[in-house]
This record gives structure tokens, C-alpha cells and sequence, in this order.
């Protein structure tokens, strides 16, 4: 399902860590951060930036409100309204639902592949298991209400769902049950219909799963399979350091989905950083290839860092993470970096965006194919990537050398073959001997420098990447976020669209109820200087309409409704929109 040469940014981070209470991303309601700029803007602002250092897909944090709507916990982890993206008066700690879909937009824009992280194991915010929301036309008649049947518990709630690992399946609030809620399929039904909602609504095209040992596998795979999710990409976080049981689960979703590689994090990238110099005797020779990605490496989603990891103290790296880094830009799978190694200090961040910029370009270019090590003994592990231009990763973790180690390996490069080191950090090449062998040095491993990135003398390119359009859709329902079309005018909402884009719309109008010759729906798209960028009306005898123009300016599009002859309760309505945006933005844009 994940095609090679593909690097994924997790784009979302919690500024503090070590067992401290969360807190989430710097935000602008925060009176220690009223400068910063709303997160979906920061993504938005770097989108182009991060595509040319060479990441190809990226992950959003989970956009659904949360138990404090925009306070400093709510990470995404603590969802409270299937419907609600900061659509219903205020934002999520990331900003507003027109934020989110610009920022998705540019991303498109920028060839880059859009995840959702989907929270569907529990809720939080409730009163005693009931929830009600918010919606267009009242304060109680939202989407998707629940009640105490729906969630995991004594009585009135209901049994635990059958689930992988039930000893660590942790409510984390309100645990949801899709199989066992009351009344049947309740849950189970209303999770696939917020999903279809939500990836309509956004134009995105994957999603990380949270708790997977915690959620019915049944239901994991029928929500992966129907409606807008059957075209999704996904990968589950099944918190297992076993490659075995990772690859478990991966069957009991039927190969739908890949698999955060906890195994590669902590058989692999963590003893060779944090036990770096012998520490407990460890040996980089022992590392192996106990992980996902030497089982199943197209269904292996690799990491050094992430929000868990740091947080909860479990397999933290913390010393010579560049080392992590390098092998897993070296190795198979879809290859994951957490933003907040990248970010500055001043962000909370750890300031290694020139070492990640540069393993991003070797992953790119060099790292094709499987892999064979060629090379391992106490401090020392050598692998080669066996796929053009047959890249050979060196990395050592010998941290109280001060000197360079010279290694002598095998590879699979004809006699004379000139090789690079493309980390830089050799200032002469080595070539290939008359018995296919290779002998150069690794850096002094000090601070995780240790490593080299080799291939064949003469590689060059910069990153590119197609220039993708974003297909969203706004519902309009007397239960949702926004309102059904009613007699008169309303606006539906914007989109940001860059100059020249051509815009395909369509509107479809539910014409129960309607009168012949009178009920109609007339679309329109205004423009930043008001001029009209498409227009549609539908009527009785034809109940979906389309209209393709063009954008004569980059900036906020409007989508106006106006309608007349309509029954009392209004019409139920989608609005479908796919168009280009502008792959920058300026501050002044925010």
C-alpha cells in the first residue's frame, strides 16, 4: 500500500514532555503565546518549504474539538464533537475549520499527501456518558448525540468490546464500543458516517489510527472500507515493541492498513542511541532485524520520536538522536519524522532540521530497494540498500571515540566504482576494490554524528513534486455545523484559491418537498473583489448542478447561497468544490 521513497512529517507536538501535563502547540489564545501564529497557518506557511526539503506526505493532528476547546491540553487525544473542526463558533486548539481546509489546500498544492490522526476509541467532555452538541439551527440538536449505552462501563453503559489486547485497552475517558453499544450499530454506524464526513469535508487522503489494541478489529477494517475511507490510506498505532504481533494485527484488518513499527523503535533505534559507548554492555551487532519493517517493510511505518515516546517516558530518545535518525532514513518502510525534532528552540523544539533536511534528501535519492547488512560488530552496523544507485549506510555509535573508524565491507558495486559520501561528512571518496569491497570512515560518534550516507560519485537534483488541486465538500444540514439552505441568502463558507486555478463545482440539493417552477437554489462564488467566479441554480427537475470557471485572484473565495420556494424546514445540501491553491503564504495572509 506504501510505495517506496516516500517521508512522512508528523505535524503536531506537545511543548513540554517527561510525565508533565500536556501541553499542545503554541496557539494564540495562550497569554504566554498571543503572537503565535494558529497552527493550521504554520503548516500552511512551511507546507512549500517542507515539500522542497523532500517530505511527501504529512499528518495533521486530529481536528475534531476537544473536552477544552482550545486550551493548552487539547492535543486532539481528548475529542469531544464528531462534527465540530472549529466549525460551530469556536476554534480547536489549531485554529478554525476554513484554516484547516486552507492548510490542506497548499499542502495539495505541494504534492504532499494530507493524514488525519482519527481518535475513535473514546470521547471526553461528556456529563455521566451523555453528550450533545451544538449544531446550525440549535444547541442540543448536533450530529451524532450519545448516551451512557454507547460507551464502555457498569450499567447503564455497557460490556468492553471484544478487543486485541484487552489488559491494555485503557479508556482514556469515554471508551467507546462499536460492537457492544446499545442500541446495535449506533456507534459503529456513527463513526463511519463522521468519518465520510470528515475526509469529504477536508480533501485529505490517509489517517493514523489511535489504540488499536484497544478497538475491535472487525470494526476497524468495515470503517476502513466504507464510504469516503475505502479510498484512504492508514496506518494503526498497535503499541507492540513484538514485529510479530504488529504483523498480527495487520492481518486481522486484512492488510488494510500498515503499522506504526514500534519494534524498529525500540529493538533498534533505542538501545543504538541511548546504550551509544557499550552502555550495559549493549552491541550494535545485536540489533538485528528485529522489526516490522524486516518482515513486512510495505506495511512498516518507522519512527524515532513521537508524541507518546517523549511524554510518557517509554523508549525516549533523548542522546544521539541524529544516529536514530539516520538509520531510519536509511532503512524501508515509510519513514516518519516528528516535527518537534525539527522545529527551533524557540518553538520548544530540538533544532535538528539541517541534519533531518539532509538525511530527507539522502531517503529521496539514495534509499531504494531492500536491505542487506553487510557489516556489524560492537559499535559498528553497515547496511546496503539493494535497489539504484545502491546506497551503503554507515553508522557507528562508539561515543567516547574522538577518532574516525575505518570499516572494510562488501558491496554490491562493480571494482572502480567511485563512492560519495553524501552526508558531507567525508571529505574524500572511496573506491570500490577489484574484490567488491570498500573501505572508508565513519565520524566520530559524539552527539549522534556518527554515520555516513554513500552511494555512487555523481548523484545530483533537487526534490520535485506535482502540483496537486484539493477536492472539499461543505454539508448543509438542520444537525451539522452548517445549516441547511433556506429561503433567502446564506453563506456556506471560503476557500482560499490561487490565481488562475480553474474551480469545478457542484451543488446538490435534497428536492423533497419542493413546488415545481417555484423552489430553486442558486449557487454563487464571489471573489476577493467580489466578482463571480461560478454560478448554478437547481431546480425540481434537476437536483445536482455544475459549473467550471476560473480565479482571477489568489485569496478568499466565497460560496453564497440563495434560494426561494423552499419548504419551511429548508433543503439538505452538499457543496462541492475542487480547485488549486497557492503553494505560499505570508503572515499577512493569516
Amino acid at each position: 500500500m506504501i510505495p517506496g521513497s516516500r517521508v512522512m512529517l508528523w505535524a503536531n507536538y506537545r511543548q513540554n514532555g517527561n510525565g508533565q501535563p500536556t501541553v499542545s502547540v503554541p496557539a494564540p489564545v495562550d497569554k504566554s503565546t498571543p503572537e503565535a501564529p494558529w497552527w493550521y497557518d504554520y503548516i500552511a506557511q512551511h507546507a512549500n518549504l517542507w515539500a522542497s526539503l523532500g517530505f511527501t506526505d504529512i499528518l495533521f493532528p486530529n481536528p475534531l474539538i476537544c473536552q477544552g476547546g482550545n486550551g493548552p491540553g487539547d492535543d486532539g487525544y481528548n475529542p469531544f464533537d464528531d462534527y465540530d473542526i472549529g466549525s460551530k463558533g469556536a476554534p480547536t486548539r489549531f485554529g478554525t475549520a476554513e484554516k484547516l481546509r486552507r492548510a490542506v489546500a497548499i499542502c495539495r498544492a505541494n504534492g504532499m499527501n494530507v493524514w488525519l490522526d482519527i481518535v475513535n476509541h473514546q470521547r471526553m467532555g461528556g456529563n455521566n456518558g451523555i453528550y450533545e452538541y451544538r449544531s446550525a439551527t440549535g444547541e442540543k440538536s448536533g450530529r451524532f448525540a450519545k448516551r451512557p449505552s454507547y460507551f464502555r462501563g457498569n450499567p447503564p453503559r455497557v460490556p468492553e468490546d471484544p478487543v486485541p489486547v484487552p489488559h491494555d485497552d485503557f479508556a482514556f475517558g469515554d471508551e467507546l464500543c462499536p460492537v457492544n453499544a446499545i442500541p446495535k450499530r449506533a456507534v459503529w454506524d456513527g463513526l463511519i458516517a463522521a468519518g465520510d464526513w470528515l475526509f469529504l469535508t477536508t480533501g485529505t487522503q490517509g489517517a493514523r489510527l489511535d489504540d488499536m489494541k484497544g478497538m475491535n478489529t472487525g470494526f476497524v477494517h468495515s470503517w476502513m472500507t466504507s464510504e469516503a475511507m475505502a479510498s484512504q490510506e492508514f496506518f494503526g498505532e498497535y503499541d507492540d515493541g513484538n514485529p510479530d504481533n504488529e504483523n498480527w494485527w495487520i492481518g486481522q484488518v486484512q492488510q488494510r492498513a500498515s503499522a506504526l513499527d514500534f519494534a524498529f523503535q525500540e529493538n533498534m533505534a533505542y538501545p543504538m542511541c541511548m546504550k551509544a559507548g557499550g552502555a550495559d554492555g549493549w552491541q550494535m551487532s545485536w540489533m538485528g532485524t528485529n522489526a516490522l519493517l524486516f518482515q513486512n517493510p510495505m506495511k512498516a511505518v518507522t519512527f524515532v520520536s513521537s508524541l507518546d515516546s517523549e511524554t510518557d517516558g517509554w523508549a525516549t530518545i533523548i542522546n544521539n538522536k541524529t544516529l536514530g535518525l539516520a538509520l531510519m532514513l536509511g532503512m524501508t518502510g515509510l519513514p516518519m519524522v516528528y516535527i518537534k525534532d525539527w522545529l527551533p528552540e524557540s518553538m520548544h523544539g530540538y533544532a535538528l532540521d539541517q541534519e533531518i533536511n539532509n538525511l530527507v534528501w539522502c531517503a529521496r535519492n539514495l534509499a531504494n530497494g531492500g536491505v542487506n547488512i553487510v557489516y556489524s560488530d560492537a559499535k559498528t552496523y553497515v547496511f546496503q540498500r539493494t535497489g539504484p544507485p545502491g546506497a551503503l549506510i554507515a553508522l557507528n555509535n562508539d561515543i567516547w571515540n574522538p577518532q574516525w573508524t575505518t570499516v572494510t565491507c562488501r558491496t554490491q558495486h562493480a571494482p572502480g566504482t567511485v563512492m560519495h559520501d553524501y552526508t558531507g561528512k567525508n571529505a574524500e571518496d572511496s573506491t570500490v576494490d577489484n574484490n567488491g569491497n570498500m573501505t572508508f570512515g565513519i565520524p566520530p560518534a559524539g552527539n549522534g554524528k556518527g554515520y555516513g550516507f554513500w552511494a555512487p560519485a555523481g548523484t545530483s537534483g533537487g526534490i520535485t513534486f506535482p502540483r496537486l488541486s484539493c477536492t472539499q465538500s461543505f454539508f448543509g444540514a438542520d444537525d451539522l455545523d452548517i445549516g441547511p439552505a433556506t429561503n433567502g441568502a446564506m453563506t456556506v463558507g471560503r476557500v482560499w484559491i490561487d490565481q488562475h486555478s480553474s474551480i469545478e463545482a457542484e451543488l446538490k440539493v435534497e428536492t423533497g418537498g419542493w413546488a415545481p417552477r417555484k423552489s430553486r437554489v442558486t449557487f454563487q462564488i464571489g471573489d476577493p473583489q467580489g466578482h463571480l467566479r461560478g454560478d448554478g441554480t437547481v431546480t425540481l427537475g434537476d437536483a445536482t448542478i455544475h459549473a467550471s470557471s476560473s480565479a482571477g485572484t489568489t485569496g478568499w473565495h466565497t460560496i453564497h447561497l440563495n434560494s426561494s420556494g423552499l419548504p419551511a424546514g429548508g433543503a439538505p445540501f452538499t457543496f462541492k468544490i475542487t480547485y488549486a491553491a497557492p503553494q505560499t503564504i505570508n503572515k499577512e495572509q493569516f
